[in-house]
Parts: C-alpha cells; sequence; structure tokens
C-alpha cells in the first residue's frame, strides 16, 4: 500500500508488524525478535560502554562521548519495548487505517488522505537517506582513519579503534578478535538506528491518517448540514446518516486514545533522546569547529543532530495536525446552521460539539501534550545545556 508501505517494511524486519498476514508473522521467532534485539544492544553496546564510563568519569569530555551512544541505546530499548509491548493493542487501530485505504472513496476523500500520508511519506523516505549516510559514516569512519568520537589511552589501544568508546575483558588489539568486536558494534548500532526511527514512523503515519480521518467526518458533516438546513428528506437516511456521524466520531476518539496509551512513553523516550543526543553532539560539532578537524566528522555527526531534531519536530507536527483537525469539528458545526435542524438532530450534534470542543492532542508520559510551544521550549532549554556543557569544558582545559 502505498501510505504505509515503508512502515510496513520497517516493522515486519523488527518483527513488530500487528497484521498476521501469514503464520510467519506468528512464529516463536518473529514473537523474540525485538527481545532480541535488546539483548544484543544491552551486551554488545550497553554494558560495554558502562565499564568504560567508570573508567573515565573523570574526564567530562569523554563522559559527554559515552554518554552519546551509551544513553542513547538505553532509551532506545525502552522505545523497542514499549513498540514491542503494544503490538497488539495497536492491531485494531492498523487494520482500520488499512480498511479505510482499501474500501471505495469519493474523489475527494482519496485526496485528503493523500496529502495527510504525503508528509509522512516523503519524511521518512528522507530519513531512511539520511539514516543510511549517519550509518554509513559511524560503520566505515573508524576503519578509514576517520573517528567520530575522542580518543584516549584509557579505553583505546594506539593502533585500532573501535566505533563505540567501550571496555572489554579482553584485548581486542589483536586480530580477529578486533574485526569480531567491530562487527558486533555495527549490528548494535544497526539496532540502535532501527529503533531511533521507525517507532517514530509508526506513530506518525498512524496520527496523520487519523487526522485525515476527522477532515472527511468533517466534511461529511457540514455537507450533512447543508443539505438538510430546509426541507428534511427521508427521515430514515438522516437517521442512518447520524448514527454513522455518531459510530465514526466515537471510533475516532477511541483510536486517539489507543495512540496515546501506546505511544505516551515511546515519544517521552523520544524527547530524551534527542536532548541527551543534541547535546552531545553539539559539544563534539563545537570542539571540532574549534579545533579545525575534519570536515566528514562534522557531516556525520551534524547529521544524527538533525535527524533526531526532525524526528521529534514530526511526533510534535503530527500531534497538531490532529488537534486542529478534531477541533475543527466543533467550529464548523457552531458556524452552520445546525440549530434550525429538528431537535433530535440537534441533541446528537451538541454531544458532539461538547467533545469535539477541546482540541485532542497525544499527551507525552501522561504529563504534557505534544505541542509547538512545547517543542520550542525543549529547543530552547537544549541549547542553554549545550552552552553551559562548552563553558565548562573550555574552562577545564584552560
Amino acid at each position: 500500500m502505498w501510505a504505509v508501505g515503508l512502515n510496513r517494511f520497517g516493522l515486519k524486519v523488527m518483527g513488530v508488524w500487528p497484521i498476521n498476514e501469514d503464520n510467519e508473522s506468528k512464529s516463536f521467532f518473529t514473537e523474540l525478535r525485538v527481545p532480541c534485539m535488546i539483548l544484543i544492544m544491552f551486551i554488545f553496546i550497553i554494558l560495554p560502554q558502562m565499564f568504560g564510563l567508570v573508567m573515565i568519569i573523570n574526564d567530562i569530555e569523554l563522559v559527554i562521548n559515552n554518554l552519546m551512544t551509551n544513553f542513547t541505546a538505553c532509551l532506545c530499548c525502552v522505545k523497542l519495548f514499549f513498540i514491542w509491548y503494544n503490538k497488539i493493542e495497536l492491531q485494531p487501530v492498523v487494520q482500520s487505517m488499512i480498511i479505510d485505504w482499501e474500501r471505495p472513496k469519493k474523489k475527494w476523500e482519496v485526496e485528503i488522505m493523500k496529502q495527510k500520508a504525503f508528509w509522512m511519506r516523503n519524511f521518512i523516505i528522507f530519513d531512511y537517506i539520511s539514516l543510511a549516510i549517519c550509518y554509513l559514516g559511524f560503520a566505515t569512519g573508524p576503519l578509514i582513519g576517520f573517528d567520530m568520537r575522542l580518543i584516549s589511552n584509557i579505553t583505546d589501544y594506539e593502533s585500532h579503534h573501535l566505533a563505540i568508546q567501550s571496555y572489554y575483558p579482553y584485548d581486542y588489539n589483536r586480530s580477529p578478535h578486533f574485526e569480531l568486536t567491530h562487527i558486533t558494534q555495527i549490528i548494535g548500532g544497526f539496532f540502535m538506528s532501527m529503533s531511533m526511527n521507525i517507532p517514530d514512523h509508526y506513530f506518525g503515519t498512524l496520527v496523520f491518517h487519523t487526522s485525515a480521518q476527522f477532515l472527511i467526518l468533517n466534511s461529511n458533516i457540514t455537507d450533512f448540514i447543508q443539505q438538510n438546513d430546509g426541507i428534511l428528506g427521508n427521515t430514515n437516511d438522516i437517521d442512518k446518516k447520524l448514527r454513522i456521524f455518531i459510530e465514526r466520531h466515537a471510533y475516532l476518539m477511541r483510536t486517539i486514545a489507543v495512540l496515546e496509551k501506546s505511544f505516551t512513553f515511546i515519544i517521552a523516550s523520544q524527547i530524551f533522546l534527542m536532548t541527551v543526543l543534541v547535546c552531545c553532539t553539539g559539544i563534539i560539532i563545537l570542539n571540532l569547529l574549534e579545533y579545525k578537524c575534519i570536515t566528514v566528522q562534522i557531516i556525520v555527526l551534524g547529521g544524527t543532530l538533525i535527524n533526531q531534531m526532525l524526528h521529534t519536530f514530526f511526533d510534535f507536527f503530527a500531534s497538531e495536525s490532529l488537534a486542529t483537525s478534531s477541533s475543527d469539528i466543533f467550529f464548523n458545526i457552531y458556524n452552520s446552521c445546525w440549530y434550525i435542524l429538528p431537535k433530535r438532530i440537534i441533541r446528537s450534534f451538541i454531544l458532539i460539539m461538547i467533545i469535539s470542543q477541546s482540541p485532542k492532542q497525544i499527551k507525552i508520559g501522561r504529563i504534557f501534550t505534544a505541542s509547538f510551544k512545547i517543542y520550542c521550549n525543549i529547543i530552547n532549554l537544549i541549547l542553554r545545556y549545550i552552552s553551559m556543557l562548552f563553558a565548562f569544558t573550555r574552562k577545564r582545559d584552560s
């Protein structure tokens, strides 16, 4: 399917695509794919970096380099766990989305759905391209002499440098120990890249689709009021349409509740991930610019920084789009001639207006809503942290 094809591919690779299309999706290996990915990241990324963090705890710049990947890997495990844990709960939402695309529709309905899906589809394509560039830089950079992090004599050997700052209880400087260790870090980094990006693609696609369904419902209700503001037609047809509107609106409200419950901690993890990653990469980039270091490092780290900021921005953008689409139903009904309709229809529209009066936004961690105002506050906070950390590192150097 045009709208969800890229999402379905990524989610199937991770084993969390909720629609069982064949026996393979129900297999034991598929069900345990995410726990295995989490275990691999913990053993090959998090655990060695924890030991390395203990050794370099007194050096702020090395700590920043460590946290850039260590803390990111921990939050990636959290995102993977929640997307796997809520797989079954999201199944009816995905099934409904597929039905919405496959059922016969009017041309203007298709245009609305394509317009909403266009944003997320293009972002996913751009994201996969930027992700591939950053991952290739991360994986191959150390092999050709471009290290993406600080090198120290505490956790690194002079001749061989790993992609991630780690400590191992064996001498990985010899062959084939170095090659095998580097491969394990590359595999763990690949899983990190998947878990950083694919859950956000999933969230954006579902929220934008729900927003499109609100717009379609809004247009149908407006047409219904305009057609029946004078002499009413067949009473049975009117009651049938009204019942469809009420059931559809109630279903969309339940969909928002499911999306919020399933993704609230995933989006919260993404915000923490972006905050830590942008702070750490920002400090490293500023240091590289000050020392006039190689441009390749700046491109890879800068691409990772922009990528995560765009991810969080699209999460908030999807939530804002949903809020606007859901609240537009209230304004359009209120500004129409709904008050001249029969009383039984008025009562139904009053209930819809009461429910639609407040914008429906996704709550992050069940604490605050995902809005552009909150996003700007987070970016402002990140810039303050970068300024403080950069000044602190410069003071330590002097």
